[in-house]
């Protein structure tokens, strides 16, 4: 852990670890306007004993916080008391690896609640592990070159026209070609890589399977995770989620079991959530999210293989409706303890909405909390939909399960209002999660819904712009999430 950085009161160093920052020294000095009086006891804070100059460190700046009388002038006391804090110099960076950690955690100060911080929760572990990588050091900085254009309203087109793009790559190719291809730096080099694409590029340009495929290839060749390194689990964490998404095709993914059997623990899950204070309303449920979230692949397999053959899968069916509602409930519990917790403090509230189709929407206080209770849903929302089409595999689909997941795809609309207010890329992140439940969405809702999905999408325009076009891409992305292509 790199030391403070010395932005006090809180240093991010210090919070991205959930330590208390120790902050600066203080120094009381008194400045006497002639006649010397006693000190009123009165004041708050007394003065410290032995305070002077001379005990200040010889480099050390000063920076007055409060000045105020000891005693009223009336009284015949001019004295003042002065509190200052003691300003260590900032030492100068003076490696291209230092330059780039001190830029990531100035964007990170900034940024902690955006999207593009939602997206690479291993950022804060990375300052102190530049200099040991230069791959990871020249991803980086692409990085935090593409963010701070970003931020300052470049399209999307030109966030990576920048010399610093070929390097980052010369750099990732020595590293793959040479001894340190199945090191943790690496493979958080190839991780960033490849979401500085996904992030800031029109989304034309840049095709990343065989990305994907060598991330894959890293991770199952680096083994098993070291428990005492923060980045290396975070990195893992990370990419559950983003390979359970791809493992929803039906494919096999063993990096996926290696992953999930190692960071399942719920001790590991709560080191690796970076708490800002709305995000405290969950108080230990992430395990429970996250068992649910592992065992997506294996059902959307099971569904499949009864798919096949329903007639003679009927116990299997039966097993597999029963463990799906199980923990579908567990879901709606997790959503309901939040919600009750959240809404008091003023970290989210239903509000009116009669310019929306369902009259009402949510709003919150931290972009985080809205990515991480719209996940909840979404992954609710996904067994509800599994639930119904086993049903359906048995004659008549049943109406009161296709009820219960059409009010859960409500729910995923109440934050597309939201989410269209917030920056672009934070906007895309909500929208693309609320993506699949427009599939329940009829007629004029479908309409509706598409302007909001489309505001999200301002950034880099991935979505069709025609209903019918959009209409074929929601359903092919519910399908494939449900097991049904």
């Amino acid at each position: 852990m790199p030391g403070c950085d010395q932005n006090w009161p809180t240093c991010y160093t210090c919070k991205a670890a959930h330590k208390v920052c120790s902050g600066p020294s203080s120094l009381l000095k008194f400045v006497d306007g002639g006649k010397r009086s006693r000190p009123d006891s009165s004041v708050s804070p007394n003065p410290a004993k032995n305070s002077s100059e001379g005990s200040l460190p010889p480099n050390g700046s000063r920076v007055m916080i409060r000045r105020g009388p000891l005693r009223p002038a009336s009284d015949g006391g001019n004295a003042s008391f002065g509190v200052f804090r003691l300003q260590a110099p900032r030492s100068t960076p003076t490696t291209v690896s230092d330059r780039v950690s001190s830029r990531l955690i100035n964007l990170l100060k900034h940024g902690e609640d955006t999207g593009v911080a939602m997206q690479m929760s291993y950022l804060p572990h990375l300052p102190q592990r530049l200099s040991e990588s230069d791959c990871l050091r020249d991803c980086t900085a692409l990085f935090c070159s593409a963010w701070s254009d970003y931020n300052r309203g470049k399209p999307a087109d030109q966030l990576l026209a920048t010399n610093l793009y070929p390097k980052a790559i010369r750099s990732l190719q020595r590293a793959i070609n040479g001894p340190h291809l199945y090191t943790v730096e690496t493979l958080g080099a190839m991780i960033m890589f490849e979401r500085i694409g996904t992030l800031f590029s029109n989304g034309e340009a840049h095709s990343f399977e065989s990305h994907r495929r060598g991330i894959e290839h890293v991770m199952l060749g680096k083994g098993s995770l070291d428990a005492g390194d923060k980045l290396d689990l975070s990195l893992a964490f990370k990419s559950q989620w983003e390979l359970t998404f791809l493992a929803l095709s039906g494919v096999d993914n063993p990096v996926l079991r290696l992953l999930w059997e190692s960071t399942v623990d719920e001790s590991d899950i709560m080191r690796l959530v970076v708490f800002v204070e709305e995000l405290q309303c969950f108080d230990g449920e992430y395990a429970a999210i996250n068992r649910s979230f592992s065992l997506l692949a294996p059902w959307i397999k099971e569904f499949r293989a009864i798919q096949t053959d329903p007639n003679g899968m009927v116990e299997r069916m039966a097993s597999l409706v029963e463990e799906l509602c199980t923990h579908e409930t567990v879901l709606q519990s997790v959503i309901d303890r939040v919600e009750a917790r959240a809404t008091p403090l003023g970290h989210m509230s239903e509000l009116s909405d009669p310019n929306f189709l369902l009259g009402k929407s949510f709003n919150f206080a931290s972009t985080r909390l809205a990515q991480a209770l719209v996940g909840i849903h979404a992954i609710r929302r996904m067994l509800l939909r599994l639930i119904f089409d086993l049903s359906a595999l048995y004659g008549t689909p049943d109406a009161g399960s296709y009820r219960t997941y059409r009010e859960e795809c409500e729910k995923n609309w109440m934050f597309l209002p939201y989410a269209a207010s917030l920056d672009p890329i934070s906007a895309g992140f909500l929208g693309r999660i609320v993506l699949p439940s427009l599939e329940a969405a009829q007629g004029d809702e479908f309409n509706q819904l598409a302007e909001l999905l489309w505001t999200t999408d301002g950034f880099q325009c991935k979505y069709p712009r025609d209903r019918e076009k959009l209409r074929e891409m929601v359903l092919s992305i519910a399908m494939k999430e449900s097991g049904r292509s």
